[in-house]
């Protein structure tokens, strides 16, 4: 049997105090410091391709984004102006 190596997609929203991660259809909480990151790593430890993807938010994201470099565990950051309009419903739909 094959292993499986597809990324597993983690969306993680970022505040100042907390990260809430997003992950198979469950919703975990994080304090956004060092022990919270520990612990956010070893829940994603339990999957073979973790892929981290969070929104740029004013420099909150930072010490996470690079915590996930030091762990090896590949992140992306997106620019909310980039990718919110894509968010947008047109009116009358």
């Amino acid at each position: 049997m094959k292993k499986n190596t597809a990324p597993v997609y983690v969306g993680m929203d970022v505040a100042k105090a907390t990260l809430q991660v997003h992950l198979n259809g469950h919703q975990f909480e994080f304090k956004n410091n060092s022990k919270g990151h520990t612990q956010l790593f070893k829940k994603l430890a339990t999957l073979t391709l973790p892929h981290v993807v969070c929104e740029a938010t004013g420099g909150y994201e930072r010490p996470v984004v690079e915590a996930c470099h030091k762990a090896k565990i590949l992140v992306s950051v997106l620019n909310p102006a980039h990718h919110s309009e894509r968010r947008i419903i047109p009116s009358g739909a």
